[in-house]
This record gives C-alpha cells, structure tokens and sequence, in this order.
C-alpha cells in the first residue's frame, strides 16, 4: 500500500543531486488518464487533414495535434510526405501515420508512410501497436501501378474511425448537476383547448435545458394519464435520463398519484 504524489520542484541537496526525480513516463501516465489516444479536434473538426498534390507523389498533412498514451503531438505547418513508387505491375495500399516510438534508439512521434505489399488485390498494411510502438492511421493511399503520381479519389480519410485513429475524448467522467443546487427558470408550454400546459420545462440560468415534463395518453375525459421528465446534458441537447410517471385520479377527477413507471 502507498500514497503517490508527483510534479513538484526539486531542490539540489548536494551538487548535482536532487530529492525528487521524474521521468516522462510519469507525466505521460497522468495525461494519460486524463485523455484518450486520439486526436485533439475542436467541435469535432480534428486537424492532421490530408491532401494529395496533383501531378507529384506528395501527400501534404495540414497542422494538428493529438494525444498517444499520454504523449502529446502536434504539426505545426503543412508537412510533406513521399510515397516509395510504384511497382509496374501491381497496386499497393499505404497508409499515413501517426507513430509512437518509446524505443530508446528512438523516443519520438513522428509521420510516417507505412508501406503496403503489392498485389493484384492490395490491401492496407497493418497497424502496430505493442508495448513500445503504437500507430495511428490518418488515411490510406493507393498507389497505382506504373505510375508516378497519386489521386485524390485515391485517398481515403482514416481518422474519424476510433479503431484505427478517433478522436481524444477526456476519461474524467463530470457528475450530474443535483437539481437543488441549480437555480432555474420554469417555462410552461403547449396549452390545450382546456387550458393545460402539457410541457412544463426548466432552464439553467444561461439558458440551457435543464429539464422537460411532458403530459400525454389523455382519456375519454381529456384527463392526461402519462408524466414523462426528461433531463438534459450540461450542454442542453442530450437527453441523460427518462422518467415515466402513471397518473392516477380519484372518482371526482382530482389528480391522487404519480407512479413511477418500472418498465
């Protein structure tokens, strides 16, 4: 059993030796359980795009960022690429990745193209992933026999795939909101010819959906026998929960009972 800290400063209790140490390892195990393996995007538009330059064999990948095991990347301009040419008889699938290399002779993450085997029915190489090099691939690329150029047709975009690329996602995991501390503004809606509202929702004070409560499955004498609640995400737009009431009334119509539905 221990008690681990880590990251502060070290100080010098002789020359040259200090009372605390780390090592990368230890940073990249905490951003690690902070964000996933994949890359770094803002509203879902991840950078790291590919093109290929028409007439030449380069493939161009724009600037990006991403997260491989807790080690941070990123491309800060327009990066070229260069394919091995192609055989005369046969096609071949390459693939563009994103590769980490924990290999002491190495210790990077770079773009590579990872080159696939020739062959009447080509198909694209296989991705690495072990203990000291894990791979990410952003497209796959035919390169046509005979040939001293690439095509966009060619080229198939990889990086929305989570199996194969995906996008990082943090791994902290943000607790409901409880009701009680929130404060919130009541809006009724949808009146019927009797003058009910049927959808009662509430709204953060920033205008976010915190919740709505909608009345249906009205009987013969418009009395509604189902309360349905639904509460939304922080953002105002994911349903996170449902809830189903039974409404019950008594012999002079008076509303007695909300049961929850268990189904």
């Amino acid at each position: 059993m221990a008690q681990i800290y880590k990251f502060f400063n070290a100080l010098e209790i002789s020359p040259g030796v200090y009372d605390r140490e780390y090592q990368a390892s230890d940073f990249a195990d905490f951003f690690g359980d902070i964000l996933s393996t994949g890359l770094l995007h803002k509203n879902h538009v991840p950078g790291l795009d590919i093109r290929v330059e028409t007439g030449t064999m380069n493939v161009i990948i724009s600037a990006g960022k991403a997260v491989l095991k807790g080690y941070p990347y990123e491309n800060t301009s327009d990066y070229t690429l260069v394919p091995n040419i192609a055989e005369a008889t046969r096609d071949r699938i390459d693939r563009i990745v994103l590769r980490l290399d924990l290999r002491t002779s190495e210790r990077n993450i770079l773009l590579h193209v990872k080159e696939g085997i020739p062959s009447d029915n080509p198909i694209p190489p296989v991705l690495q992933r072990d203990d000291y090099i894990h791979e990410l691939s952003l497209a796959q690329i035919k390169i046509r026999k005979n040939t001293v150029q690439l095509f966009p047709e060619d080229l198939i975009d990889e990086r929305p795939d989570p199996d194969l690329c995906g996008l990082s996602v943090s791994l902290i995991s943000i607790p409901p909101e409880p009701d009680h501390l929130i404060n919130s503004s009541i809006y009724r809606l949808d009146k019927d010819k009797d003058y009910n509202f049927v959808t009662v929702e509430r709204k953060r004070p920033d205008g976010t959906l915190l919740e709505r409560a909608t009345l249906s499955s009205p009987d013969s004498e418009g009395k509604y026998r189902v309360r349905t609640v639904q509460k939304f995400s922080r953002s105002g737009l994911v349903v996170t929960e449902t809830i189903v009431y039974d409404l019950h009334y008594d012999n002079e119509g008076y509303l007695v009972g909300e049961v929850l539905r268990n189904d």
